[in-house]
């Protein structure tokens, strides 16, 4: 279990920095796109890190519920993706952990 938390929010870190980087700014736009999930950055991630966990969680249908878990509560406590490189790499790996567990239980 431990080994899928990680590599959640690694994968998230890793398409939001692809995005950021990216020429056209298009990366996530798919059938998850920021129109769907507000305008900006905070779609863009949120369609990727769906895209991501549906790939790995235990019930990839339930990947939208999780990531909304997760940014929601990232948010919710001033934390940006690129803060798991930082200390509060502990508290976004319990956050992830969390709503994998409450959306996958």
């Amino acid at each position: 279990m431990g080994k899928l938390i990680v590599f959640l929010v690694a994968a998230v870190i890793g398409f939001t920095v692809a995005s950021d980087y990216s020429s056209d700014g298009q990366i996530g736009a798919g059938e998850y796109g920021a129109a769907e999930h507000g305008d900006g950055l905070e779609g863009i991630s949120k369609a990727q890190c769906i895209q991501q966990i549906e790939k790995v969680a235990p019930k990839p249908h339930r990947a939208p519920e999780i990531c909304g878990c997760m940014l929601s509560e990232f948010k919710a406590r001033g934390l940006e993706v690129i803060d798991t490189f930082s200390s509060d790499y502990s508290e976004m790996r319990d956050i992830t952990r969390s709503c994998v567990q409450v959306y996958s239980g």
